[in-house]
């Protein structure tokens, strides 16, 4: 295969790489850059998600061991990135180089702004990076490079979770038609999901993390320019995209974190609110999309009292003027079995303030609790449950452990249930009213009665006739008229 012209020399990427063992970053690089080039959708899924589209006359090329006309930079070191991927469509060209790093391994600032100085240098659009660190998105990358770096190129990352959560979706919806396509990439899952590669997930907090636990329970101060205070707000990003893809596994479909619209074009503005949120709230909060369900999941955790909470809130049926009527619409939705730990939190259309119960106190005490709202039906729901065990929520690995299980376990038992109301859609009564008013205007102009049309009753032979003509059409096809009786 003819090799790009920026690069000297280079590999095309093999399923089954003659790579050394001692180098495994180049060995896991080359069978997911080789998976990417023989799975289009594959491909199409990954390079979406770095805003760059492809299509069917689109082809794909990867290559490893690549080597660039200028083998070494002025700082003495050769450059050799893992990889590059080639995107052709037509005379259309777009690359990427791939940087990857395995394990427990991170990536090097120097080393990623070496590589975008060499991608500009050589007209490559973009630099890649995979790892097992997290980003809120492609877009937002774990380092913070100087902006001039990024003017021509593009610097993305993806995480390894991500790579391989993207290959188990399209196997789970069996986006895959082609047998050889689908072997493939269900080889690739195997191989990358096995132990001895090194992908894995988020697993702890930082160590700044009981440092600011305990700075607060001490009634410390907080500051917005606490390195402490940004590793922390740095890690909770991490894992909630985390969270993001190991839900989007177990429930088959995209989970994405919602992220304003300014925290999406300036990370770093995320970055800033965020901190300026946890000092003056003492909490950490995400707001996760699952597709079609009633409300996003809204996740937070409250250092002060060192407890997790996960909740979803809904409207109340506006079609329903009394309160029990509204109340009775909710609790038909939430499963009989359930009610440890399960709290409600009652809203009132006015300036009453929420009345908190348990989902118990709710079924038991409909009246009590409609009470509060001075005769005014409530206006919203909020179901939340709450995991306050403050010795696992201080440690760095339980606290993430804790908080892996809260949010699938409220989705399983409560969020899959519920359903948000919408108003039906309005009648025609104009058009019904007209009609009325001719059928009157007739009956007024005839003086003969009006007689209703006698009914026939089919006789056995017809209804038999009716029954062989229409035994062989299906629902589809068969005309409205015909499934009229």
């Amino acid at each position: 295969m003819e090799l790009p012209h920026q690069l000297a020399s280079g590999e095309v990427a093999r399923l089954i790489p003659v790579i050394a063992d001692a180098r495994k970053e180049q060995r896991v690089a080359a069978v997911f850059l080789a998976t990417l080039g023989a799975v289009p959708d594959y491909a199409k899924a990954l390079l979406l998600s770095v805003g760059h589209r492809t299509g069917p006359r689109s082809i794909v090329r990867t290559f490893t061991e690549v080597a660039f006309s200028s083998a070494h930079a002025q700082s003495g070191k050769s450059d050799r990135p893992d990889g590059l991927i080639q995107v052709r469509k037509g005379k259309k060209e777009w690359l990427a180089l791939v940087e990857a790093k395995i394990g427990s391994s991170t990536l090097g600032q120097e080393q990623v702004e070496r590589y975008l100085r060499l991608a500009k240098n050589h007209e490559v659009d973009a630099v890649i990076t995979i790892s097992n660190q997290f980003a809120a998105r492609p877009d937002h990358h774990p380092l913070s490079v100087p902006r001039p770096l990024t003017r021509k190129t593009s610097l993305f990352h993806w995480s390894w979770s991500f790579v391989l959560t993207e290959a188990i979706l399209l196997q789970k919806n069996s986006a895959i038609e082609d047998p050889d396509q689908a072997f493939i990439l269900k080889e690739f899952i195997r191989f990358i999901s096995h132990d001895s590669v090194g992908v894995k997930g988020f697993e702890q907090m930082p160590a700044e993390w009981r440092e600011t636990i305990t700075g607060i329970q001490n009634g410390a101060v907080l500051k917005r320019t606490s390195p402490s205070i940004e590793a922390v707000i740095g890690a909770w990003h991490q894992e909630v995209r985390d969270l993001e893809l190991k839900l989007s596994f177990q429930l088959g479909t995209n989970i994405k974190c919602k992220i304003e619209r300014a925290h999406i074009a300036d990370p770093d503005k995320r970055m800033r609110d965020a901190t300026a949120s946890l000092v003056d709230t003492n909490s950490l909060t995400a707001s996760l999309i699952v597709p079609n369900a009633a409300a996003p999941l809204e996740v937070s955790a409250d250092l002060k009292t060192r407890s997790i909470r996960v909740g979803m809130q809904i409207d109340a049926p506006l079609d329903k003027q009394r309160g029990t009527a509204r109340v009775n619409w909710l609790l038909r939705q939430i499963p009989k079995s359930l009610s440890d730990g399960i709290c409600i939190a009652v809203k009132w259309p006015t300036r009453t303030g929420d009345t908190i119960c348990s989902l118990q106190e709710l079924r038991d005490n409909t009246a009590n609790i409609l009470s509060d709202g001075k005769g005014q039906p409530p206006r919203a729901f909020d179901i939340f449950a709450i995991t306050d065990d403050v010795r696992r929520f201080s440690g760095r690995k339980t606290f993430i452990e804790d908080l892996e299980q809260a949010v699938p376990r409220f989705y399983a038992d409560i969020g899959q249930h519920l359903q948000s109301w919408r108003p039906k859609p309005p009648k025609a009564q104009e058009a019904q009213a007209s009609a009325t008013q001719n059928e009157q205007q007739r009956n007024e102009v005839s003086d003969e009665p009006i007689l209703e049309p006698k009914k026939q009753t089919p006789s056995s032979k017809a209804i038999k006739q009716r029954e062989d003509g229409m035994r062989g059409l299906s629902l589809i096809d068969m005309p409205s008229f015909l499934r009229r009786r």
